[in-house]
């Protein structure tokens, strides 16, 4: 049992707790990116039978607080200390029992920061998605105020234009091209709405 113990505290919570550190580091845009690759590689290692590792190691870490759970309360209904014990016999009970709140709260570290690291990891992607989707938006948006901006300036120039016109010191632009002649229904039909 010591070597589970063991095996948990030395082999399960470090990985999850510097995976979470490295996730939780304020660093540029393209370190974090390299970052996420890295902890996706770690997270969605497949350790067999098409686990990967974060549900490998939240499954493990979850069966072990649960026993440790059930002996915890088992040791503390089952314990009562006598007068008649002997001191040895009173250390050897808070001996077991102390030992068993230790192995309590180690497997709910390790269940947490593997519960943890995945949440924050699933955060950090969609952080990044949002983040992108806003540069995106931004740049179109930027684009299409610049267009906007040449089209208003277009049309005051054009207003402009129209005012020079209606106030006759500008001649009207003449087309180039050549006019054909009118038929005559299109003359009578230009002289009646003159």
């Amino acid at each position: 049992m010591a070597t589970m113990w063991k095996f948990t505290a030395d082999f399960m919570i470090p990985p999850a707790l510097v995976l979470t550190v490295l996730i939780m580091l304020p660093l540029p845009m393209t370190v974090r990116k390299g970052l996420i690759i890295f902890t996706r590689r770690v997270l969605f290692f497949e350790v067999f039978g098409g686990f990967k590792l974060v549900h490998f190691m939240q499954a493990v870490t979850l069966f072990s607080f649960i026993a440790t759970s059930l002996n915890t309360y088992r040791l503390n209904q089952e314990s009562v200390l006598d007068d008649k014990m002997t001191p040895n016999m009173k250390t050897s009970q808070l001996a077991k029992k102390w030992r068993e709140e230790r192995n309590f709260w180690i497997a709910v570290v390790a269940f947490l920061s593997w519960v943890f690291v995945g949440r924050s990891y699933a955060l950090l992607v969609e952080l990044v998605g949002h983040k992108e989707q806003i540069k995106t938006l931004t740049a179109e948006s930027r684009q299409q105020q610049l267009q906007l901006s040449q089209h208003r300036q277009q049309l005051e120039e054009q207003q402009a234009m129209l005012r020079e016109v209606g106030r006759g010191s500008v001649p009207p632009p003449v087309s180039t091209e050549a006019s054909a002649p009118l038929l005559p229904e299109q003359d009578h039909a230009q002289k009646k709405s003159l």
